[in-house]
Parts: C-alpha cells; structure tokens; sequence
C-alpha cells in the first residue's frame, strides 16, 4: 500500500488486483474507491524491448527513461524506511541511503 497525499494506491496478491482511494470532498479522511483497469500481467523484458523500439523509431524518449526509473527508486527506498520504522510517513528523498536491500 502507498499513501499519498491525495490517494491511497494499494496491490494485491503480488500484483493480481490494483485498488486506488482518492480523498472525497468532505475531506483527506474520508476516501472514495476510484475504478480502475484490471491489472494486465505482461513480460517486463518484451515491454522494455517493444519502448526501446518505438523510441528508436520515432525519436521519442522512452516511457522507462532515467526519471521515471529514479522516481521509482526512490518510492521504493521510501517504502522500506516506512516498514523498518513501523510504517511511518516518510518524506522523500529518504536520508538513510545506505540500507541493504536483498533480492528476496
């Protein structure tokens, strides 16, 4: 789960189901269910290949660039912060940046 400050983004079943709270207009406690798609599952590596060819071909940067792949990090390290603190908010960019992450 990741709570943000206008809505709560939350997986399910390692990536089976997707669920998106946003804060209603009575205010940032009360949160409305937002629909969103199904969860499609697709191979990462045929998705990065199919963005390098399209951006190759057209010019464009790619979706997966460097910014979005730091943004991504950064949730990620501001994710475990949270959890090894009891589930703090943590404001990004976490200070600690020397935590190890293992692979699994």
């Amino acid at each position: 789960e990741l709570v943000c400050e206008e809505a709560i983004i939350r997986t399910q079943n390692d990536g089976e189901s997707l669920q998106v709270r946003q804060a209603s207009d009575a205010g940032k406690r009360a949160l409305d269910l937002i629909e969103v798609e199904p969860v499609v599952h697709w191979s990462g590596t045929v998705k990065k290949v199919e963005e390098l060819v399209e951006a190759i071909r057209t010019g464009a940067p790619g979706v997966s660039n460097l910014r979005s792949t730091l943004i991504g990090t950064e949730i990620g390290f501001g994710l475990y912060e949270s959890h090894l603190n009891g589930g703090i908010e943590v404001t990004p960019p976490v200070p600690n940046r020397d935590r190890f992450v293992s692979s699994w």
